[in-house]
């Protein structure tokens, strides 16, 4: 499934839990202008790779340590959604994905 398709189901579910309105909004921000940068890949193609180099971008385009971190989280969010079996039940490539020091 694309991901801009998945996010329908991502935001019912962070809806139902114990995410503020704000998170939401910000979330779905963060994770769209990540859509935009690989193309509106089906979720389950995306790579570690892919998401390394997206953050090498972040970093290029002069974005702080705080804002490299908003994208990680939010990213790292997503792909736990899409892992479970409610969700998309893909493998995650976010597990390795380490925090912007």
């Amino acid at each position: 499934m694309k991901m801009s398709k998945s996010l329908v189901g991502w935001k019912l579910h962070m809806q139902s839990g114990r995410y503020s309105s704000y998170t939401i909004k910000g979330y779905l921000y963060y994770i769209e202008r990540v859509i935009s940068y690989l193309g509106d890949p089906d979720a389950g193609d995306v790579t570690i790779w892919d998401l390394e180099g997206f953050m090498a971008s972040l970093r290029d385009a002069g974005l702080s340590e705080s804002s490299r971190q908003k994208y990680w989280s939010t990213i790292k969010s997503y792909y736990k959604w899409a892992g479970m079996k409610k969700g998309l039940g893909i493998d995650s490539p976010a597990d390795e994905l380490e925090m912007p020091k």
